[in-house]
């Protein structure tokens, strides 16, 4: 009886010492963009485009669906749909965010999800990441060539596995 109690024991510990590996961020994909050269989009204001890297290769068209400026001038919310489309089959992704842009900083903070809803033109949509939580971070900025562009992160915490 003893012994089963020392293995319960030592089961327990194991268990609990496994909660911080499961808790930490391993599961997370991270998806570093630049988009430059606002276009007019139908059904959205406008468009931005440009090339993905991290754990996806390939692009990202950025559509803004709204946009409004706070009664102060100093943020605008906004809220936009991300469509990465994948170099590699299965990890395209849609991503529909929303949050604010510091107009003095250019930087911007967003949250939303992996969209179930929205396809990519091609009609793929990664199921794995399904309703995962998305955190878009950003910093506007005007390149070499005096183009308006963006560049930021996607991180994605898939709620499960």
């Amino acid at each position: 009886m003893k012994s089963g109690k020392i293995v319960l024991a030592g089961a327990l510990a194991l268990a609990c010492a496994s909660v911080p590996i499961f808790a930490g961020d391993g599961g997370k994909v991270r998806v570093a963009f630049t988009k430059c050269s606002p276009s007019p989009e139908p059904g959205y204001l406008f468009s931005m485009t440009g090339p993905v890297s991290g754990d996806v290769q390939g692009t990202v068209t950025a559509k803004i669906v709204a946009a409004a400026g706070s009664a102060d001038g100093s943020v605008t919310f906004l809220e936009a749909d991300y469509f990465v489309t994948a170099d590699s089959p299965g990890q395209s992704f849609v991503a529909s965010v929303s949050g604010r842009l510091d107009n003095a900083t250019g930087a911007a903070v967003l949250y939303g999800y992996v969209s179930p809803s929205i396809a990519n033109a091609d009609g793929t949509s990664h199921e794995k990441w399904r309703g995962a939580d998305v955190h878009d971070a950003f910093q506007n900025f005007t390149n070499a060539a005096g183009a308006p562009c963006s560049g930021g992160l996607l991180t994605l915490t898939p709620r499960w596995n």
